[in-house]
């Protein structure tokens, strides 16, 4: 790994971590589980949105090279789908 990519791990890897926790536990509870992705996805990008500039620049491109999928496996009450079901209904939403 470069020097730079091992910086931007130990900089943004906390952010993210919280980026994920905070888009999830904001997602509220009474949102169907078929839109629970897409609320919490609105809010990391907000969340996102709120960090230092260039951290911020970092954790979007984190999540959106990742397709979101980091976000999307993290649903603490989304333990019934299988990742399938959860991909089907990304689709659907997107």
């Amino acid at each position: 790994m470069s020097p730079r990519f091992d910086k931007l791990l130990v900089l943004d890897l906390d952010e993210i971590e919280r980026v994920l926790k905070e888009a999830w536990e904001s997602v509220p509870d009474e949102t169907p589980p078929e839109n629970r992705f897409k609320v919490a996805k609105a809010h990391a990008a907000d969340i996102a949105g709120c960090l230092s500039p260039h951290i911020k620049k970092e954790v979007r491109k984190h999540f959106e090279t990742q397709k979101w999928e980091q976000l999307k496996n993290c649903d603490p009450k989304s333990t019934s789908a299988t990742p399938q079901e959860r991909d089907e209904g990304q689709a659907e939403s997107t």
